[in-house]
């Protein structure tokens, strides 16, 4: 085998795999202890079951020699369990939900992130399309980011009609009491993530190749490079933080009309924080009217 490029150990065994089954071998163990290893091998068993010389696949998850920390798949029998229409889009899914080079959502796990897909399985063609096109460039007028933040709405909200997570946002911070960190990711910080996620997707659909081909440079892929190396961009836009000296609220039972009223005394409308939700710019309380 030619001297291989890969730069990720998860991705070179594919590449010693993918030589093993070109020269006959029809048995093939491979043991790991990254989930990202079962995920490329489920994920693009599509391609691998295409060669007349594959037999049987195996897994070897856990760690130590104790046969307890063990546990054995059968990566087709994994396949067939996922089914063939999920299963090609389990790359970009399992990058957008936390991967090891990927950021997850916050106290939102595999198996919610799962539930989810199950639920809205229109989410599945923009799954599959973004699992087998290495390094694609959307933006955030992409029809693909518009079903993304419908399922991250449905991810953080079950049954929302929202379509987009930084309306999804207002919803749960004003009415469901939540704090900052529960909530979902803005828009702009979501196009961000989802640009790392299908950087890393490419990297894993050109795993069996020995030379893949990467000629994109991760500065367009939600990355920047700085002296101490390759950093995330979690945002380009100014955050609220910097822009917004204090957060004025009421919390008037009626109209807004007394001199105990917040908003009023700041010369300020009410918002959708305030208790009284009368949403309509009001004049300022004047001791002398």
């Amino acid at each position: 085998m030619d001297v291989c490029t890969q730069e990720e150990a998860d991705t070179r065994m594919m590449v010693h795999l993918k030589d093993m089954i070109d020269n006959g071998s029809k048995t093939i163990c491979v043991k790991t202890v990254d989930s990202d290893v079962m995920v490329i091998l489920v994920g693009l068993f599509y391609k691998i079951k295409r060669s007349e010389n594959v037999g049987n696949i195996w897994l070897e998850y856990g760690t130590g020699t104790k046969t307890t920390n063990l546990r054995f798949f059968n990566v087709r029998d994994l396949y067939n369990s996922v089914g063939e229409t999920k299963a090609r889009g389990l790359l970009f899914f399992h990058a957008f939900t936390g991967s090891d080079t990927t950021s997850a959502f916050r106290n939102k796990g595999k198996k919610s992130a799962w539930n989810t897909w199950r639920a809205f399985d229109e989410i599945t063609p923009v799954f599959s399309n973004l699992s087998k096109q290495p390094f694609k460039i959307i933006n955030s007028d992409s029809q693909e980011m518009a079903m993304l933040q419908r399922f991250v709405v449905c991810l953080y909200i079950k049954s929302s009609p929202l379509e987009r997570v930084n309306d999804a946002r207002k919803e749960i911070f004003c009415h469901k009491n939540q704090n900052m960190e529960s909530l979902p990711p803005t828009e702009n910080a979501l196009l961000q993530h989802v640009k790392r996620c299908i950087y890393q997707v490419g990297v894993w659909y050109n795993s069996f190749y020995a030379h893949p081909l990467q000629p994109y440079s991760p500065v367009n892929y939600g990355w920047r490079e700085d002296e101490s190396g390759w950093t995330p961009v979690w945002i380009t836009i100014p955050e609220v933080a910097l822009s917004c000296c204090d957060l004025i609220k009421c919390g008037c039972k009626t109209n807004c009309i007394s001199a105990r009223c917040k908003c009023c005394g700041a010369d300020l409308p009410c918002c959708h924080l305030c208790s009284c939700k009368c949403l309509t710019p009001v004049a300022a309380f004047s001791s002398g009217s």
